[in-house]
């Protein structure tokens, strides 16, 4: 007697499913793939910063226009692509306006690059380094610098500036450190950083223009009792304007004298 046994196949993997739409999530990519690189750049981030980039050059022209010396917009664009434009324009757009352009430039890209660092690290897309105190930082090395330095120059001013902010980095890090970084941690012990550094300035602050109003006060005294004894020589005769005709004329040539 024999078993008719039916071969056993694999089960058969299931139909595939109907097709649906590709999901359009509003994000598009380009690829640019060199011998040495790959990498992917969102389409709405290329074209912004494509903008940015115009936006950027447009206003710096146009503030190059700007000042005691009026120079059109023309001008400007001559004095930029022709060396042998107006000497005297050209001296102004390269060694006093371009510089200022530049220098805002960079410094609205730190602000930037800071503040995205920061939104990275908090978790918070309202975050910047004055949240955990990096500003007040720098602010409080700057009025130190003003204080001990006689000179107060823009090197010093920076100096302080940097020296400021790296202090309070790092006093930020060690009391918020505990084992693990947390960024929740690092907002609250920011915040408490700023508060103290704050009013360790605004208290500095004060004390100075104190005492400098008593400096004020100690140098204006001895000239305002000096004028009132020569203004009122005599008490008893009362102020100036109510004296007698002849004895304000004998105060004036005395002045005279």
């Amino acid at each position: 007697m024999s078993i008719d046994q039916k071969p056993v196949t694999a089960p058969s993997s299931p139909p595939p499913a109907a097709g649906f739409p590709p999901v359009d999530h509003g994000r598009r990519l380009f690829r640019i793939e060199t011998s040495r690189i790959a990498t992917l750049i969102p389409v709405r981030a290329a074209v912004v910063g494509v903008v940015l980039v115009v936006v950027i050059i447009g206003a710096g022209l146009a503030s190059m226009t700007l000042g005691a010396y009026e120079v059109d917009f023309a001008a400007v664009i001559r004095a930029i692509v022709d060396p042998a434009s107006d000497p005297d324009i050209r001296q102004v757009v390269f060694e006093w306006r371009l510089p200022r352009v530049l220098f805002a430039v960079l410094c609205g890209a730190a602000l930037a690059l800071a503040g995205g660092i920061f939104q990275s690290l908090t978790r918070n897309p309202l975050g910047s380094p004055d949240i955990i105190g990096f500003g007040i930082g720098a602010q409080f090395g700057v009025t130190l610098v003003m204080i001990v330095f006689e000179p107060n120059t823009y090197m010093f001013k920076a100096a302080g500036a940097l020296i400021g902010g790296l202090f309070t980095a790092l006093l930020v890090y060690v009391l918020a450190n505990k084992n693990t970084m947390s960024s929740f941690r690092l907002i609250i012990v920011g915040i408490g950083v700023s508060a103290g550094l704050g009013s360790l300035t605004s208290w500095i602050l004060i004390s100075v223009s104190v005492g400098s109003e008593g400096s004020q006060c100690v140098t204006l005294g001895p000239l305002v009792c000096c004028g009132s004894r020569c203004v009122c020589p005599n008490p008893r005769s009362g102020w100036a304007p109510a004296y007698q005709p002849r004895s304000s004329a004998r105060l004036v040539r005395r002045a005279e004298r």
